[in-house]
């Protein structure tokens, strides 16, 4: 018990006092930073809340003007109609955003690419206390499976942890022996990635996890990071988790120097959904991610670039290097892999959804390409 004098009318103090253990100064300044962090998730949501409705009134002013229709309806397969999304839209404004379509077109070469990396790079910089913090969903269209990734950033710290929107401890490390001593910065992780739908499994044993149920494990919101520093105190951010996957990459394909692809509409081998779901939309795409794997066992460097959306604007073709294509040497077989990015409501990127493609090689007339078995 500990007990405290409070004055009262007249100048007498009255003696209080409260079971409990009094808190220290350092208790007590915790407790205002973790007040004054909810206080910022709360002004966080309503700043969303109030985007969401500007941008809406925005373009549904445009497109009422224009005679358009204010939705684009991009349903994914499972016979949901057009009245249950747009229904789930407006309840769920969060993870369903309305975007002005930017109609931009620039012709796309390697140094424009490589002008174009630093905004897209970006996560969340800076994230509340810490340098930098993002959490995505990435999607293998192609193979069927999904997983979770992790990024943060602070310096000097020998604990962390992770809070989901529900107040549920995703996750926790901490340093011990020389690496407690050394202390710790950037952490990067991406969970295990199970595949999306039964009939994907190689083994009865294999985990299957659907796109719903990926969803109630790791729900739309804010997630809270903290890194224990090791001079005492803690560093804390959040950074938003949305549901707005990309639609995969479709007709991705290699002439001998460029790589092209379109925007898909679907989510390739992933066919299972959560009631009401819908692709973002192609003016949701912050830009796209393209990789050339060399199959070579000795190991070629890949060529792996991000394009903005901006740059690429309705070409979707990225010119390969051909200084790197020398290196491969002739009829050197490969894979491409292209994947589209979300676009957060802050402008940096969020989930990803890639699409692979093998049977490719160096030349410049594909169907000559030698057989695998060759």
């Amino acid at each position: 018990m500990y007990c405290r004098e409070r004055p009262v009318d007249g100048g007498k103090g009255v003696k209080i006092c409260r079971f409990g253990h009094k808190l220290s100064s350092a208790d007590q300044e915790d407790s205002a930073r973790r007040g004054a962090m909810e206080q910022r998730k709360r002004a966080l949501h309503l700043d969303q809340a109030l985007l969401q409705r500007r941008i809406l009134a925005s373009r549904a002013a445009r497109q009422i003007s224009a005679k358009q229709p204010l939705y684009e309806m991009r349903p994914a397969a499972g016979g949901f109609t057009a009245a249950d999304l747009l229904d789930r839209l407006r309840r769920k404004l969060l993870m369903c955003q309305i975007r002005d379509i930017n109609g931009s077109i620039a012709a796309v070469s390697v140094t424009l690419i490589i002008a174009g990396l630093g905004p897209l790079a970006a996560a969340d910089e800076p994230c509340g206390e810490l340098d930098e913090c993002r959490v995505l969903i990435e999607i293998n269209a192609s193979d069927g499976d999904l997983g979770f990734h992790v990024l943060f950033d602070a310096d000097d710290w020998r604990a962390a942890r992770i809070t989901d929107p529900n107040g549920r401890m995703l996750f926790r490390e901490q340093a011990h022996a020389s690496l407690k001593d050394q202390l710790l910065t950037e952490n990067f992780f991406e969970s295990s990635e199970p595949v999306c739908e039964a009939g994907l499994a190689d083994d009865e044993d294999d985990v299957v996890v659907t796109l719903p149920e990926f969803f109630e494990r790791f729900p739309a919101g804010l997630y809270d990071l903290r890194s224990k520093l090791a001079k005492g105190g803690e560093l804390a951010g959040t950074t938003l988790l949305t549901h707005i996957i990309p639609a995969a990459p479709a007709n991705v394909d290699f002439d001998g120097s460029a790589i092209s692809w379109e925007y898909g509409d679907d989510l390739g081998e992933c066919t299972t959904f959560p009631d009401g779901f819908m692709l973002a939309q192609e003016s949701d795409i912050v830009g796209y991610e393209v990789v050339l794997e060399p199959d070579d066992p000795e190991g070629f460097f890949s060529f792996t670039v991000r394009v903005p959306s901006d740059v690429a604007g309705t070409s979707y073709s990225v010119t390969v290097p051909p200084e790197y294509l020398a290196l491969l040497g002739p009829d050197a077989p490969f894979e491409i892999e292209v994947g589209a990015i979300e676009r957060r409501p802050n402008g940096s990127p969020g989930n990803q959804t890639f699409t692979e493609e093998g049977g490719f090689c160096n030349n410049p007339v594909q169907e000559d390409c030698p057989d695998e078995d060759d």
